[in-house]
């Protein structure tokens, strides 16, 4: 008799489990599957749609003074968005980017910089890219659970290999 092997996302035993309760007791059965798949759907869901504003005071952004971002889509499998922003210099840059989550870093509209997203662990967010420095940085990005807050956590590094930090919390609009 073969035994299952190890499941990637570790949801073979309980979607069996609830299938079993399912056809053991079809109202309960019904419950528990309208209350888990939300749950596993939610450890995969992106940003909000919407407009979100940098909340300037509670950000320690690295080289823009003002930003306004547009979540244009994010269905969990692939995200578009435009980001405003206002550089320290003053000087104003759209930037548009769409892709997929879990593919190679891809380039961004308006920008030299790539661009790549992954989920991470406990419903984070996962974004890398290169700069045309031939630098590169990271974010680990967390959308809060009232979904109208999130925080995304950065390192640059220069192509001199000198790191940096960065804070950028974003509100979204009403």
């Amino acid at each position: 008799m073969n035994k299952p092997g190890p499941c990637r996302l570790g949801l073979a035993m309980p979607v069996m489990a609830m299938a079993m309760l399912v056809k053991a007791v079809p109202m309960l059965g019904m419950a528990m599957l309208a209350v888990a798949v939300p749950a596993m759907a939610a450890d995969q869901a992106g940003f909000p749609t919407g407009t979100w504003i940098l909340d300037e005071a509670g950000s320690r952004a690295m080289t823009a003074k003002s930003q306004t971002l547009e979540i244009i889509e994010d269905d969990g499998k692939s995200l578009s968005f435009l980001l405003h922003q206002i550089g320290r210099d003053g000087k104003f840059s759209d930037l548009a980017w769409q892709g997929v989550y879990g593919a190679a870093p891809r380039p961004v509209d308006g920008s030299s910089i790539t661009f790549g997203i992954a989920h991470g662990p406990g419903g984070s967010i996962l974004i890398s890219g290169h700069q045309p420095d031939g630098g590169k940085f990271e974010e680990v990005c967390k959308v809060a659970p009232s979904r109208r807050h999130f925080q995304c956590n950065g390192t640059t590094w220069g192509s001199d290999g000198k790191q940096s930090t960065y804070v950028e919390v974003f509100d979204l609009r009403p």
